[in-house]
């Protein structure tokens, strides 16, 4: 099954984020939304978006800012747009690691092109080492800390991920039992909770029963 990309867009105008969601969900495309700075780094901190799609013209904590501490997190890519049209702009936004750049009005169609150039891109720009796969079912992005199971993402921590295997001396054998264990532990959490996120009990009690079953090997 080929993985579905999400897309974080941000933007504080209503009438934007739902011409521009309803677009990227014709184009098969899962979409997040926040209004404000904060917001966005939350969305993008729990829900793990591919791309962001991120206005800069913010109430508050302003695009720029947000782009700021995105980059202190991780490399996930970013498209900006703005009213802004000095040239400025454009450059403190690239220079901050915007891999695009949109000046209103756009067109909505030119948007999801652009959306899936960047993530084309940021694919093959990728280590083929990063990404970890394990039978048919079951990948781990090493990079992004992220795992899916059947393409779709499953929602561990980064202390759950770490706990993942392979280790140095451990057997292959039940370093892969292990993961695929894991994965199915958090394959059926995310279908009983009906939730996205876990709460910390939740994942604590998960991660220690992985501690246990991996002190196993």
């Amino acid at each position: 099954m080929v993985a579905v990309a999400t897309i974080l867009v941000v933007d504080d105008e209503p009438r934007i984020v739902q011409l521009v969601r309803d677009y990227l969900e014709h184009g098969g495309f899962t979409v997040l939304v926040a209004s404000d700075g904060k917001e966005a780094l939350r969305s993008a901190r729990t829900g793990r978006p591919d791309l962001i799609v991120l206005d800069l013209g913010l109430p508050g904590l302003d695009g720029l800012d947000v782009a700021r501490e995105l980059r202190r997190d991780g490399e996930v890519p970013i498209i900006m747009l703005t009213a802004r049209t000095e040239e400025s702009d454009k450059l403190v936004g690239l220079e901050l690691g915007a891999d695009d750049y949109l000046t209103k009005p756009f067109s909505p169609k030119e948007l999801v092109a652009r959306v899936r150039a960047v993530l084309r891109r940021a694919e093959s720009l990728r280590s083929p080492s990063d990404v970890i796969r394990v039978g048919p079912d079951v990948e781990l992005d090493v990079s992004r800390m992220e795992a899916r199971f059947g393409g779709r993402r499953i929602d561990l921590t980064k202390t759950e991920f770490q706990l993942l295997p392979p280790w140095p001396g451990s057997r292959a054998g039940c370093s892969l039992g292990l993961s695929c264990w894991m994965l199915c532990e958090a394959w059926h959490s995310s279908l009983t909770s009906g939730r996205s996120t876990l709460t910390s009990r939740t994942s604590e009690r998960r991660s220690s029963r992985i501690r246990a079953r991996r002190d196993l090997c």
